[in-house]
C-alpha cells in the first residue's frame, strides 16, 4: 500500500524548506554582508578623512591670512596644497583663498582671473563681496590705463563695498567704499567720511578720512605721524599725504624718492600723482631757470599733470593748473 504523502498545516504539502534554513547559505549571506559593510564603512572613513584634512587646510590658510604679516613661505606651501585638491580651479571655497594669496604677493590680476566672477555675480555673498572689492581696489592702484576701466573698477569698488559693510559694519568695508569715491572725485567721499565719524569715529581709517578732508601740514604733522603707527600697511591717501610733510619739511630729495617709488607701485590712484606731480614742482622752482634739470622736471611733472587732466570730471576744478605756469 501506498504511504500518504507528508501533509502540513490545515492538510496542505509541505513545501520545500527554506533556503535560508541551510547554514553554509547563511554563512555565505553574512560573509557577504560583512564585506560589503567593511568596504562601505572604509570608503566612508577616507572620505570624513578627506573632508576633515580639506577643512583644517582651509582653517590654516584662514589663520595666515588673518596675520597682520602673513609668512609668504607659509602661504605658498599652503597654495600648492589648495591647488593638488580636485576641484581647486572650480569651487568658490578654494578659489577665495587662493586669490586672498595672491593678493597679499601683490598680484591683484591673479587674485582677479581666479575669484572676479564669483564676486561680480548676482549671488555673491556679502564674503565675496568684500574680497571682490579688496582685489578691484588693489587692481585699481596698480592701473593707470583706460580711464573707462578704471572707473568701472572704482565705480564696483564702492558698490560692493557698500553692500559688504551694510552686513558686516566693519568699518575696513566703508573705509573702502571712501576711497573708491575719492579716487573717483565723487561727492560721496564726504558722506562717507562723515559715516565713518558717526559710526567709527577714533578708528584709523574715520581719523584718515577726516584728515584728508582738511590737511595742514603743521597742525596734522603728529596725526599723520600717529596714522602711520595706527596702520598695519599704510593706505595709498596717507602716504601721498606723508610725502607732503617731507616736502614741506624742507626734505626735498626724500619727499621726491617716496613720490617716485609711490608713482611705480600706485600709478593708478589720483592722489598720488598729484603729490608726485607738486615734489617734481617743487624740484623745478628749486633749480636754475633755463637749465636742463629745471627742464627735466617740468616735463616730468606735466606728464602727472596730463594725467590727471584726463581723468577729472567735468566742472571738477583743476587746482593745479596754476603749476604749468612754471616752465
Amino acid at each position: 500500500m501506498a504511504s500518504s504523502p507528508i501533509t502540513g498545516p490545515a492538510g496542505k504539502p509541505a513545501g520545500k524548506p527554506s533556503p535560508f534554513a541551510d547554514r553554509r547559505i547563511n554563512i555565505l549571506i553574512a560573509l557577504v554582508v560583512g564585506i560589503v559593510g567593511f568596504y562601505g564603512f572604509q570608503s566612508w572613513r577616507v572620505g570624513a578623512d578627506r573632508d576633515a584634512a580639506r577643512s583644517k587646510l582651509l582653517s590654516d590658510t584662514a589663520t595666515e591670512l588673518a596675520k597682520e604679516t602673513p609668512d609668504r613661505d607659509v602661504l605658498s606651501q599652503l597654495m600648492a596644497r589648495i591647488g593638488r585638491l580636485p576641484d581647486a580651479s572650480m569651487s568658490a571655497e578654494l578659489l577665495a583663498p587662493q586669490a586672498e594669496i595672491e593678493l597679499v604677493r601683490g598680484r591683484p590680476e591673479r587674485a582677479d582671473a581666479l575669484f572676479g566672477s564669483i564676486a561680480s555675480s548676482p549671488d555673491a555673498l556679502p564674503s565675496d563681496l568684500r574680497l571682490g572689492s579688496r582685489i578691484l581696489l588693489a587692481k585699481h592702484a596698480g592701473f593707470g590705463g583706460d580711464v573707462v576701466e578704471a572707473n568701472t573698477m572704482l565705480q564696483q569698488v564702492q558698490s560692493m563695498a557698500e553692500v559688504a559693510y551694510s552686513d558686516s559694519r566693519d568699518v575696513k568695508d566703508l573705509f573702502r567704499a571712501w576711497q573708491a569715491s575719492v579716487r573717483l572725485w565723487d561727492s560721496r567721499a564726504a558722506d562717507f567720511a562723515k559715516q565713518l565719524k558717526a559710526n567709527h569715529g577714533e578708528a584709523p581709517e574715520s581719523r584718515l578720512a577726516q584728515l584728508n578732508e582738511d590737511f595742514v601740514v603743521k597742525r596734522d604733522e603728529q596725526l599723520v605721524a600717529d596714522l602711520l603707527i595706527d596702520f598695519a600697511k599704510a593706505p595709498d591717501e596717507l602716504r601721498a599725504i606723508q610725502t607732503i610733510v617731507l616736502l614741506q619739511g624742507g626734505d626735498v630729495p626724500s619727499a621726491r624718492k617716496a613720490a617716485e617709488r609711490h608713482v611705480i607701485e600706485a600709478p593708478g590712484v589720483q592722489g598720488v600723482r598729484l603729490v608726485a606731480a607738486v615734489v617734481l614742482h617743487a624740484c623745478a622752482l628749486g633749480s636754475a631757470p633755463e637749465s636742463a634739470d629745471r627742464a627735466v622736471f617740468v616735463k616730468r611733472r606735466n606728464g602727472h599733470l596730463d594725467w590727471l587732466d584726463k581723468r577729472v570730471p567735468a566742472g571738477q576744478v583743476k587746482n593745479w593748473d596754476s603749476m604749468r605756469q612754471l616752465r
